[in-house]
């Protein structure tokens, strides 16, 4: 709740700023969406994927930005609501933030926008520019990220601080590396000073900071140069903390990107591979169902987990794209085959037994001036208990109007 008092009062103390603002800095929008049947696609979490009215107001000046969301389906819903703070090539936010921490258009290992976004504070650094030091001019373009949130689930624990930390560097205009590595503590460890602000760097595999649940991982992005092929690849590995204060029990996201530029948009084609299953190591550690769980807390927000939707112990398959048809109107499509809860472990969050079918999507979307439209058909033939999620068609409308 604090969360939501500090961005209110901020918005509330640049509100003058914001009525008397140039209209070029001020967006509002109010949207609705329609869903006929809840699928797999839709399971993800997005603010306009339910049967749900809404508005959106983002101000944006030299120094900050704020936006402000309330969505209205069941309950009021505030998320995606946050002000950022701007200094140069430092932010400093707060509020709901949504991130995907990932080279992947698609989804990431780490976070993804699967969960509602956290309750959040963070610190971005961007250095987007050569330095003119001599002695610094070696570095590449670079940022980091660092953010403090708090989970939130009806399952006990019910609640748990994650504490992560993302750096990324650009050695050429091709090649990007991420590191990433973030913390979950429960009551315990975040009230201990010390454990909080060493969280990153402790052993917690065992002694005193067993409870502490750590995952670390790299990840690339590499494009050939578009007068030799206009492609893009990319992947993420994701360890558990168990060896040491090293990473093991991987994971693993690799795609391909395929970008042709048109005369009204680019044109997309991609495919992309999810595997979130983990074995028995030599040491006895991780086994099935090792990733996105432990045995003090939920990698989860509202028991949904906060990375790759197919949860733990799966495996997607997607081939995905999207092109411009005419100036205003564009296709997208989703051909997924999906292994869910391959262990056949009753308790997995999605299923109770193991489920293996196609989730698949064609959407087109049309735009001009202030409104826009956009339509998804959606057809899957597996069923997940679970999450009250059974085979058959699907249709979702969105629709929004900007002023």
């Amino acid at each position: 709740m604090q969360f939501y008092l500090i961005t209110l009062y901020s918005l509330l103390f640049f509100l003058p700023q914001i009525l008397y603002a140039d209209q070029n800095h001020l967006k509002k929008t109010i949207f609705t969406s329609w869903n006929s049947k809840p699928n797999f696609e839709d399971h993800k979490y997005q603010i306009k994927s339910d049967n749900s009215i809404g508005i959106n107001v983002d101000y944006t000046n030299k120094y900050f930005d704020t936006k402000f969301v309330v969505k209205k389906n069941k309950n009021l819903i505030f998320d995606d609501s946050h002000i950022t703070f701007n200094y140069k090539n430092v932010k400093l936010g707060l509020g709901k933030i949504s991130r995907n921490w990932s080279f992947s258009p698609r989804t990431s290992l780490f976070l993804s926008e699967n969960a509602r976004p956290t309750d959040s504070i963070f610190l971005k650094i961007r250095n987007e520019k050569e330095s003119r030091n001599k002695y610094l001019a070696w570095m590449p373009k670079s940022s980091i990220e660092i953010f403090n949130s708090k989970v939130k689930n009806t399952l006990t624990p019910n609640e748990s601080i994650l504490f992560g930390t993302r750096v990324i560097f650009s050695p050429s205009n091709s090649l990007d590396l991420e590191f990433i590595k973030i913390s979950q503590l429960g009551e315990k460890s975040y009230r201990n000073t010390k454990n909080f602000i060493l969280s990153p760097f402790l052993n917690t595999n065992e002694g005193p900071n067993a409870d502490i649940n750590s995952v670390a991982g790299i990840g690339l992005s590499y494009s050939v140069p578009e007068n030799i092929m206009p492609i893009r690849s990319y992947f993420q590995l994701l360890g558990e903390d168990e060896a040491n204060s090293l990473p093991s029990c991987f994971i693993y996201l690799l795609g391909l990107e395929l970008t042709k530029p048109n005369r009204n948009a680019k044109a997309r084609l991609g495919i992309e591979v999810v595997d979130t299953r983990t074995y028995f190591s030599t040491t006895g550690y991780c086994g099935p169902n090792s990733a996105y769980n432990n045995a003090f807390y939920n990698y989860t927000n509202y028991d949904k987990v906060l990375a790759a939707p197919i949860d733990t112990h799966g495996k997607s398959i997607e081939l995905w794209g999207s092109s411009p048809l005419t100036k205003n109107t564009k296709i997208n499509f989703s051909i997924k085959n999906l292994l869910i809860n391959d262990a056949e472990m009753f308790g997995h969050r999605l299923s109770s037994s193991r489920q293996q079918g196609w989730s698949n999507y064609i959407g087109i979307s049309w735009e001009k001036n202030n409104v826009s439209i956009s339509s998804k058909l959606g057809y899957q033939n597996i069923s997940l208990n679970n999450i009250n999620i059974s085979d058959g068609l699907n249709l979702n409308i969105i629709s929004e109007i900007k002023f």
